[in-house]
């Protein structure tokens, strides 16, 4: 997830926890449980782990985690992260 400043714009980040509910919602339906979830900016960090529960508590620390306050978005440092 973006974490930086530009999501508090235009209810960006509203919709953006929206979304990550309605995925892990619908990978539960079908029972997915593979799911891992990252927020990003000038740095980035695991909310979610490949094969951990997507729960109430998780949901807690996304909300706790993305304070949308990161300056700046470092995409080479991002992807680079996701593809360890």
């Amino acid at each position: 997830m973006d974490d930086s400043e530009s999501m508090i714009d235009n209810e960006s980040k509203k919709l953006a926890f929206e979304a990550v509910a309605l995925v892990s919602n619908a990978l539960k339906l079908i029972e997915i449980k593979n799911l891992s979830l990252f927020r990003f900016g000038s740095s980035t960090d695991t909310i979610l782990n490949f094969g951990d529960e997507m729960n109430d508590a998780v949901g807690g620390q996304l909300v706790e985690k993305c304070t949308f306050e990161q300056q700046s978005t470092n995409m080479v440092e991002m992807l680079d992260y996701a593809l360890r």
